[in-house]
């Protein structure tokens, strides 16, 4: 197997190879995914996997990755090859990447290699990232209890949302939202009866509610801080 960079004259292939593998996932197969600078694995002529890294837009130090491998090369390890000198090649504060639900192992890849879930659509994507050290300490750390959300709890879930939502899109974060803007977007669509908080003391830690009409069709979207 040969890993090298890809150039213009790879780009068909590249394509072919993304809408092979997101095929029914229209949200992420758009052409373009992966293209000349991304690294590519050879087996003879033939495109068996691709890594793509690229700087955030808006965040210093951030790098979003993504990984594909042919079905019948997966599990021989071309993609932690291609996803480790990509890493390498690309160096980041932070990486964050996605995961297809339907594509079995990717969320064990993503995990044993260090990324940390923090997001998760019902159908369809998981977010990823490796972050900083204290990000799994709070996590493991917030405890507390769960328990369905009143409608005095609606503002500050929002904002819990709204703020998870910012630290989960570091390579290209939206501006501060108003409390209104907050409610009108995570809540505005949320199911009813599907808005549950959880608390640590007084202090409310997390959030988290189903929203209609989704992203996916039949699938709903769970917001967790």
């Amino acid at each position: 197997m040969l890993i090298r960079e890809a150039a213009a004259g790879d780009v068909p292939a590249l394509d072919a190879l993304t809408s092979a593998i997101w095929e029914g996932h229209d949200v992420m197969n758009q052409p373009g995914l992966h293209g000349p600078g991304s690294l590519i694995a050879l087996e003879g002529e033939a495109i068996i996997g691709a890594a793509t890294a690229r700087r955030g837009r808006r965040q210093e130090g951030t790098v979003v990755v993504h990984v594909d491998v042919v079905a019948d090369h997966r599990r021989r390890g071309i993609g932690s090859q291609v996803l480790i000198r990509a890493m390498t090649e690309n160096p980041a504060q932070l990486f964050i990447g996605r995961a297809l639900r339907s594509r079995p192992g990717a969320l064990e890849f993503a995990l044993a290699h260090g990324f940390a879930e923090v997001e998760r659509a019902l159908e369809g994507w998981i977010q990823l990232q490796v972050a900083a050290d204290g990000l799994r300490e709070a996590i493991a750390g917030a405890g507390g209890a769960i328990r369905p959300a009143g409608e005095a709890d609606e503002a500050a879930a929002a904002m819990t949302i709204a703020e998870t939502y910012r630290r989960t899109h570091l390579w290209n974060p939206p501006e501060p939202f108003s409390a209104a803007d907050a409610q009108r977007i995570f809540l505005g669509k949320a199911v009813d009866g599907s808005l549950f908080v959880a608390t640590g003391g007084s202090e409310m830690v997390g959030a988290a509610c189903l929203t209609s009409p989704p992203p996916f069709v039949g699938s709903g979207v769970a917001w967790f801080s």
